[in-house]
């Protein structure tokens, strides 16, 4: 076989893109990104800083490995490529990755939708080359050529080697959806995705595992043994000299996706909002988080080549088979020389997208000034039949502003191997980046190069209204925009705030209304309040605005009777009786009387009046009710029984006493109609009988002398109970009169009313 195997490999080195290179670290987390944001988070385009974002187009080509070095400057190449020698490149142990291809981005464009959403479409074809897994005896090869080939590894047995190698093209058809899920105070969470409809244009996969193989004396392949899996979409894809025959027809269809979310902490969640023309709006072109973390799963799924316009097959070689030309580029003629049969064929052929797991962390240093920290996680095994991506890490500090930005990737890159130090601008529409471009141009041990550049056209959200005066009435608006003013009467001043800018108001230091000039009416009556003598109740407007509710010609504020109509003398009030007294101080308003029982007349003339004598016709006693007494107080009654004392044992009444018999005789004659029933009560001591004798006896003597005091002896009642009514009232007699104290009550008098 003729050595080519060592070309092809060189051929991945100097024309192969890292697909880590796609997400432009340079520029993806910019905010002012737009559609380029999508790649690496879906959710960037939420609460966009761009009305309507307009890519025309983003070119990528990225040439990346951890296999070799370049041992000498990059730059070479642009002297021509013979001035670049393979013989120093820098063989490094441990390499996993080569990646090549070519990313465009045609026509993408995002429109955001109110304060939450946005969305984008756009298209994206790509050309991907990926080399993963290669073992160390097979990439050795590339660094030799011509007889150092033949001295070095001619006839010596290759074990155990390994390799694979994936090529793809296809076109993405995208479409995104941004919103902001939630915002409470400080806090911002954004949800982003990205649906992709895949068209395949060609594919091609080798894979060897566990093959030894050695190189005879005519450079002829002598495989002993191991698997080597071919699949390939269409034989002329493998020869891509040509771009018709990298997009020569749509071959396979799939389907991927982007999902992703975003946090803002914002320490100031006011800070965009401001007043204009009577309303909170939003200035949606600060930018004003303190720091933005991300988390996205970026091309997952896949395309799939069916049986009538793809090849697959899996060849398993237990015994040695030679094979004169080990060519890719012709997929059946070396799956037959391997010995596969061309009638078996396992279809179908699927590929899948380079997925990839994204963690993003901004920070803003100052006004305009970031450093962003972005990982990228492989999700894809090394041996896996498919496109791939190398993981990185990345820290890009950056200035950004509308219309200029500027920034530098840090990164160490295909898996973690390479470090690369890049540099991106954008100026206006255009912005142009490598994310290696230091090493590439400076470093004799370059593993790659990339540049990426873009044109696109960015409308940015509206600008917050000029507003001359600072009265937050925009200049369009106000019609006073050099003094500052009121939203009411178009941006002119208007001190009082009452709607009638003070250039047309007669009271511009009270609020009024503009029927009065700016002048006010408090009380709705048509009469100004600076002109009313009652701002504040509606009235009349011969009483100067002050009203007359009861129409007596005495306005309510000097009417001492505003409901009632009356007569000047009185304040306003009435006097229906003519007895001069107004009715509001006259007790009987309707009946003529005397000022000193407050109007009411007293036709019995007992100076209680008529309308609280219960005897009008018949002198009284004004505690009567103006009524003769029929009945005398029972406190009054009993006052004078406690003081009625007799002789021990007689009926005969002591001399003292006869004052107070006095006065119930007095009381009995003012009283002339009360009734009254005089007891007699004992203690137990003695005769019963006796004792109830001498009870009645004493009754007696009372009744006596009240009729000698010319009481009629028909209005007494004289009863002597003895012992039978103890004063606590108790119905054992016995044990009422124990003590000297229970008997000593017990012996009295009591005088009750009837």
């Amino acid at each position: 076989m003729k050595k080519n195997y060592s070309l092809f490999l060189l051929t991945l080195f100097l024309g192969v893109k890292s697909v880590c290179s796609q997400n432009l670290l340079g520029i993806a987390n910019s905010n002012y990104a737009g559609t380029n944001g999508l790649f690496l988070n879906p959710a960037s385009i939420a609460d966009s800083k761009h009305r309507f974002f307009l890519s025309f187009f983003t070119l990528d080509f990225y040439v990346a490995n951890n296999y070799f070095q370049s041992g000498q400057k990059v730059l070479t190449l642009l002297e021509g490529y013979e001035n670049f020698k393979v013989g120093k490149m820098i063989e490094r142990s441990n390499g996993n990755f080569f990646g090549q291809g070519t990313d465009v981005r045609f026509f993408n464009f995002l429109v955001r939708l109110g304060e939450k959403n946005s969305i984008a479409l756009g298209l994206r074809p790509r050309l991907l080359i990926n080399a993963t897994d290669v073992s160390q005896n097979i990439y050795t090869l590339a660094r030799f050529e011509g007889e150092n080939f033949s001295d070095v590894y001619r006839n010596q047995l290759f074990k155990d080697a390994r390799g694979n190698l994936n090529i793809n093209s296809l076109v993405e058809y995208r479409a995104s959806y941004a919103r902001t899920l939630w915002s409470e105070g400080s806090h911002y969470l954004k949800a982003g995705a990205t649906l992709k409809y895949l068209q395949g244009f060609g594919g091609l996969t080798i894979r060897g595992r566990n093959v030894d193989f050695f190189i005879d004396d005519n450079d002829y392949y002598n495989m002993q043994k191991g698997e080597i899996t071919i699949g390939y979409s269409d034989p002329r894809f493998a020869d891509f000299d040509e771009p018709q025959d990298v997009f020569g027809g749509r071959l396979a269809d799939g389907f991927g996706a982007d999902v992703g979310i975003s946090y803002e902490y914002r320490p100031n969640p006011n800070e965009n909002k401001y007043q204009m023309d009577g309303e909170t709006r939003t200035d949606h072109r600060m930018i004003t988080y303190k720091y933005r973390a991300g988390l996205s799963l970026i091309d997952v799924g896949g395309i799939t080549y069916k049986l009538q316009q793809s090849r697959f097959y899996t060849i398993n070689r237990t015994s040695p088979v030679v094979v004169e030309r080990f060519d890719v580029t012709q997929p059946d003629s070396l799956a037959k020389d391997l010995g596969a049969n061309l009638n078996q064929i396992t279809a179908p052929y699927k590929t899948t997208l380079p997925t990839m797991l994204f963690a993003t962390f901004d920070y803003k240093l100052a006004n305009k000034l970031y450093a962003n920290l972005t990982y990228g996680q492989s999700l894809r095994r090394k041996s896996a039949i498919g496109m791939h991506q190398a993981s990185f890490v990345g820290l890009a500090p950056r200035y950004e502003s509308r219309l200029f930005e500027f920034a530098v990737p840090i990164m160490i890159s295909e898996n973690f191997s390479n470090f690369n130090v890049g540099l991106a601008l954008r100026l206006a529409y255009l912005f142009v980046g490598s994310d290696n471009i230091i090493g590439t141009l400076f470093s004799e041990r370059a593993s790659g190069a990339n540049i990426y550049a873009g044109l696109s056209l960015p409308i940015f959200n509206k600008k917050r209204p000029k507003d001359s005066d600072g009265d937050g009435i925009s200049d369009k608006k106000d019609k006073c925009p050099n003094i500052s003013g009121s939203g009411a009467v178009a941006g002119c001043p208007d001190r009082d705030n009452d709607g009638i800018a003070d250039a047309d108001d007669a009271c511009p230091d009270e609020a009024g209304l503009a029927e009065f000039q700016g002048c006010s009416d408090r009380d709705g009556d048509k009469i100004i309040d600076k002109n009313d003598l009652c701002p504040d109740q509606p009235g009349l407007r011969e009483l100067q605005g002050c009203p007359d509710t009861d129409g007596d010609k005495i306005p309510d504020k000097d009417d001492a009777c505003p409901q009632e109509t009356g007569l000047a003398q009185f304040q306003g009030c009435p006097d229906t009786d003519g007895d001069g007294l107004p009715d509001k101080d006259d007790a009987c308003p309707r009946e003529a009387g005397l000022r000193e029982l407050q109007g009411c007349p007293d036709k019995d003339s007992d100076g209680v009046p008529d309308k609280d004598d219960a005897c009008p016709d018949v002198p009284g006693l004004k505690d009567n009710k103006g009524c003769p007494a029929n009945k005398i107080e029972e406190d009054k009654l009993a006052a004078i029984a406690r003081e009625i004392q007799f002789e021990t044992g007689k009926a005969t009444i002591k001399r003292q006493s006869y004052p107070m018999l006095d006065e119930l005789a007095q009381l009995m004659q003012k009283y002339n109609q009360a009734k009254i029933q005089v007891e007699g009560h004992t203690d137990n001591v003695g005769n019963k009988q006796a004792n109830k004798q001498l009870s009645q006896r004493r009754a007696n003597a009372i009744k006596n002398y009240l009729v000698k005091k010319g009481v009629s002896p028909e209005r007494i009642i004289a009863i002597g109970f003895g012992d039978e009514r103890p004063k606590d009232g108790s119905k054992d007699i016995k044990a009422a009169n124990r003590t000297p104290e229970q008997r000593a009550a017990n012996r009295r008098v009591e005088i009750k009313s009837l």
